[in-house]
């Protein structure tokens, strides 16, 4: 059990891991081999600066050669910041969020009128689907300007092209282009504009606690915007927001990642504006959690495989309250007739299009878990990312 008395929160551990969908780890394959597994091609001397486009950022572009892989037990790592762990882990804070979210009374609105509460079981599959190519058009791990947008370009192109190959079975052609924009988080669009795309990001926004100082964590990058944590508190209330926390350290723990400490009595010595800090500490409150140095052992097995990986993201429990929504969606009664008259109405409508997946070698599992998220935007991403991160972590996907 995980008791941080300073910060009101008592996480009850239980045995029920996050499971996920058997085509979504059948994709996952698919994406590790032909993506997240090969090396970084936009590295070396000609990109230390963005000459691509160089009006986007002023900024130096060392970014394209940080991190390009590390070497343990003799083989090559390749995109070990941004590469298989980083991204399966989104997948399970989405299926957290989704679960703590169908607790909340009142969902935030997205811009399009709708709340993640809207959103189905298959949804949240699609959803899934859609964050394996998030960060799988990275050529280097460059955060800024071009770069970035280029490769959430090339993510979005890289989903389409699988998924009208190998998915009009799941996803219609409207649904591809929303997933798409979704991956491909164009200039101007709006962090919550749809719920698809706001699990997608807010996913991704908790990863960033692995390599981002306690100023964006906590306090919040920039004035007016609070930190990843009090997002957190402000959509799922104080309980499951700091559970959330603590499940996505856990992560970052079974998967090899060097895990922060938390101290707030640090918090006032940050060269940030007090205001600024007391409305951390008003929200999150005292707390005070020790760090745990990186694994090489726990990388490589997070890292070289999607059987490995899973194996370390279902070996860490989840917070009680997890255990009882998946019981209550269990407990749920379903009229079989009834769904079978609607689908006989439906019939004339629908033309199904023909299977056209292509089988890869994947382990299958047992079913598909639902959990739902509600946001109310409160941290939203930095302009320019420039930071070099405090582990050997980068800025932004």
């Amino acid at each position: 059990m995980l008791y941080n008395k300073s910060s009101f929160c008592l996480w009850k551990e239980t045995i029920v891991p996050i499971i996920l969908d058997s085509d979504v780890l059948e994709v996952a394959e698919y994406v590790y081999k032909t993506r997240l597994s090969q090396p970084y091609t936009e590295v070396g001397s000609e990109w230390e600066y963005n000459y691509k486009n160089p009006t986007a950022t002023f900024a130096k572009g060392d970014g394209h050669n940080l991190q390009r892989y590390i070497t343990i037990d003799g083989k090559q790592l390749h995109r070990p910041i941004h590469g298989l762990a980083h991204t399966m882990r989104t997948l399970m804070y989405s299926q957290l969020m989704y679960c703590s979210s169908k607790k909340q009374p009142s969902p935030h609105v997205c811009q399009d009128g709708r709340t993640i509460a809207d959103l189905s079981e298959l949804d949240l599959k699609k959803i899934n689907i859609a964050q394996l190519f998030f960060v799988a058009g990275r050529e280097s791990e460059a955060s800024y300007g071009d770069a970035y947008h280029r490769y959430h370009l090339y993510g979005a192109k890289q989903f389409e092209e699988y998924a009208r190959k190998h998915l009009t079975h799941l996803f219609s052609e409207e649904e591809i282009r929303l997933y798409s924009r979704c991956i491909e988080d164009r200039v101007g669009d709006s962090f919550d504009g749809t719920p698809e795309g706001y699990i997608i990001h807010l996913s991704h926004m908790i990863d960033l606690m692995r390599c981002k100082s306690p100023v964006e964590v906590f306090l919040g990058h920039s004035k007016g915007v609070s930190g990843i944590v009090p997002t957190l508190i402000h959509l799922f209330g104080k309980q499951d927001g700091l559970d959330i926390m603590h499940y996505a350290r856990g992560l970052f723990a079974a998967t090899g990642e060097a895990v922060p400490y938390i101290d707030s009595s640090e918090w006032p010595h940050l060269g940030v504006d007090l205001s600024r800090v007391q409305r951390a500490l008003s929200i999150v409150g005292d707390i005070n959690v020790p760090g745990q140095e990186a694994d090489s052992k726990k990388t490589a097995q997070a890292g070289f495989s999607v059987d490995g990986c899973y194996s370390a993201l279902t070996s860490v429990p989840t917070p009680s309250w997890y255990e009882k929504e998946l019981k209550e969606i269990d407990d749920e009664k379903i009229d079989v007739k009834e769904v079978d008259d609607r689908e006989i109405e439906k019939e004339h409508e629908i033309v199904v299009p023909s299977q056209a997946t292509t089988p890869l070698s994947t382990v299958k599992t047992d079913s598909f878990v639902e959990k739902l998220l509600k946001p109310f935007m409160i941290w939203k991403k930095p302009e320019v990312q420039t930071t070099q991160p405090t582990t050997e972590k980068t800025n932004k996907p």
